[in-house]
């Protein structure tokens, strides 16, 4: 067992940690529902293994989310690593001890130690303040994959251009002038921002294995070409005709293009491709308005101008007839045009994270919204009209003020998703069993306490996230829910789990953690499918014993209020009956202060479960 004080530098490495409040390493599950219908767990590793063996052989490390302003000169020692994350704030599952960090990684600088690391072969440091990319980088021969993106980087030194191996670079949201492209001959996909496509047309035409350019404006697929055909590419879309006169006003367009610094791909410098332009994406550009020509672009169907300035949608979308898709996400909407039911063909609406209050009566007339997304608002309540909205697939109302779901809810025969997490709400209304083809549910972070009898019709739900409230019965109906995948009950105020659980054949993952569950029912024995767990730790002897009759788990996550207590448990099973799990986690107490697992508690448990990957997790608060 190697012990710390024989490198100086993991003890330099873990009072950084200490510092900045990096967490024991530990395993985050991100479990969504692909088009398949397959569960696919996008979770991640995160945080610092305070095991220094662990330590010492890592491949993987992400230190992502903290306040950080610099990359410890330590990680210079774990010369295993093959993937390095140390990005700003990654999207999607955000950790709990998130809410504790002081704010976002911003990093500064590439150190040129980090060469060093010669068996990197994924860098991510996107989202961070980093202004300049070294010389020293070019030693990372290993190197297949980096991320770049969203930085202050105004200057790639030429040597990138030796990362001979370098599959994927994404290298967008930075303030380029130029950079050395021509011999990345292996460069297979690039993403890049758009107004900076004059500068680098030369180079990309170069690059001898490209198939893949993936640009700012782009909104779906990215720009695709054989190696040796960028060059005619490039020069069909920029080539200049004169304006005929029923034309001239493309050229409005082009000089607020040209004004905005919006580049020639996301305006198109040629009229028949800015006559046909069918997508546009005019994010991040700081915008307050647009031309009245704007009107003009008939055929756009799909457009979004998200993390703009603008407190309601243009006028100029009014005119755009053929349009089905419209983002406008992170604006400063406060409420929408009496002309949005106007907007006849539109498909699919997002506006999250703007200052909206009401959704007015006028959006019931999009007879065709498939989906609409008004996560992160201010609306406190659902209009009845919303009801004639026959073909949503989709809705989108977390993090709202909602303190009550209409009755109307239940006429959206054809909805499939739906978010109401992070609100108010107290109840649900009894016209729930409507949603007869709903298969996605998120209740989580309300007010409630019990569910309808009627959410046992909802017979096509495949997850189903009640965690965060306070509910201390589960109706005899859900048992009823029987293409059930995905239960959260966590954090709620359930003493017991119902025995009719074991009906649920089709269920994969059960999460109970954060109530007073002092055994499992002895039907959990009967899930085929059961495969992630995540259980308190209350009456662990009971609960301990239970477990070891589960054979399949692939994943086992365990609250624990007493280690102590654990191992002696641990140390009493036989052979014949002991805890087989893949993956284990164990977690200490989140309230507090609490001693970290000690080095001598892990290399005991690890000898108790040899056949077991563990994951010692505490937060450091």
């Amino acid at each position: 067992m190697i012990k710390s004080n024989q490198y100086p530098w993991i003890i330099e490495l873990y009072q950084w940690a200490d510092d900045n409040n990096i967490p024991e390493h530990q395993y985050y599950e991100d479990i969504l529902e692909e088009e398949s219908g397959e569960l696919v767990d996008y979770g991640f590793w995160v945080g610092l293994p305070r095991d220094v063996d662990v330590l010492l052989n890592l491949e993987e490390l992400n230190l992502s989310w903290h306040n950080c302003i610099e990359i410890p000169e330590q990680i210079r020692h774990l010369t295993k690593l093959k993937k390095l994350k140390f990005i700003k704030s990654p999207c999607g599952l955000m950790p709990t001890f998130y809410d504790n960090s002081e704010g976002p990684n911003k990093i500064t600088q590439i150190p040129d130690w980090l060469a060093e690391l010669v068996n990197l072969e994924v860098l991510d440091l996107s989202g961070n303040a980093i202004e300049v990319v070294p010389k020293s980088i070019a030693q990372l021969q290993n190197l297949r994959r980096l991320f770049l993106h969203d930085n202050e980087i105004f200057f790639v030194d030429g040597a990138l251009g030796q990362l001979n191996n370098l599959e994927v670079l994404w290298i967008q949201g930075n303030r380029l002038y130029g950079y050395w492209l021509t011999q990345l001959d292996e460069l297979d996909v690039l993403w890049m921002q758009d107004n900076i496509l004059n500068i680098l047309r030369d180079s990309i035409m170069q690059l001898k294995s490209l198939t893949e350019l993936y640009l700012d404006g782009q909104l779906s697929e990215p720009l695709k070409a054989s190696p040796g055909d960028w060059r005619k590419f490039f020069s069909e879309i920029t080539t200049q005709i004169p304006l005929k006169d029923d034309e001239l006003w493309m050229q409005d367009i082009w000089d607020w293009s040209n004004d905005n610094k919006i580049g020639f791909f996301q305006i198109p410098g040629t009229p028949e491709s800015l006559l046909h332009l069918s997508e546009m994406n005019l994010n991040r550009k700081n915008l307050r308005s647009l031309p009245d020509s704007f009107s003009k672009l008939n055929n756009i169907k799909k457009l979004s101008i998200s993390q703009d300035q603008f407190d309601t949608i243009p006028n100029q979308i009014r005119e755009l007839g053929k349009l089905t898709s419209l983002f406008l996400n992170e604006c400063q909407l406060t409420c929408l045009p009496e002309w949005i039911g106007e907007l006849i063909k539109i498909e699919e609406l997002s506006l999250y994270s703007n200052q909206l209050t009401s959704i007015p009566d006028d959006l019931n007339k999009l007879k065709n919204l498939i989906s609409l997304n008004l996560d992160d608002n201010e609306i406190n309540r659902l209009p009845a009209s919303i009801k004639y909205l026959a073909k949503l697939d989709s809705l989108f109302l977390g993090s709202n003020k909602l303190t009550s779901v209409p009755d109307a809810i239940g006429e959206f025969k054809k909805l499939t998703y739906l978010d109401l997490s992070h609100n108010n709400i107290s109840s649900l209304p009894n016209t729930i069993k409507g949603l007869t083809n709903l298969e996605y549910l998120s209740l989580g972070y309300n007010n409630l306490t019990i569910l309808p009898r009627e959410s046992g019709n909802l017979e096509k739900l495949k997850i189903l996230n009640l965690g965060n409230n306070q509910i201390n019965f589960l109706p005899d109906s859900l048992k009823n829910l029987s293409n059930l995948s995905s239960l959260q009950l966590q954090n709620n105020r359930l003493v017991s789990l119902p025995e009719w659980l074991g009906e649920l054949k089709e269920l994969t993952y059960l999460n109970v953690t954060e109530n007073q569950i002092t055994r499992l029912p002895d039907s959990i024995k009967g899930l085929p499918k059961l495969m992630n767990l995540s259980l308190g730790g209350y009456n662990l002897p009971i609960l301990l014993d239970q477990l070891c009759e589960l054979d399949d788990l692939d994943s086992l996550a365990l609250n624990i209020n007493d280690r102590y207590e654990l191992i002696c448990l641990l140390d009493k099973c036989t052979n014949l009956h002991r805890l087989t799990v893949k993956h284990l986690t164990l977690r200490l107490p989140p309230i507090g202060y609490v001693m970290p697992w000690s080095d001598d508690h892990k290399r005991l448990i690890k000898e108790l479960l040899p056949s077991s990957i563990i994951c010692f997790s505490y937060n450091v608060l």
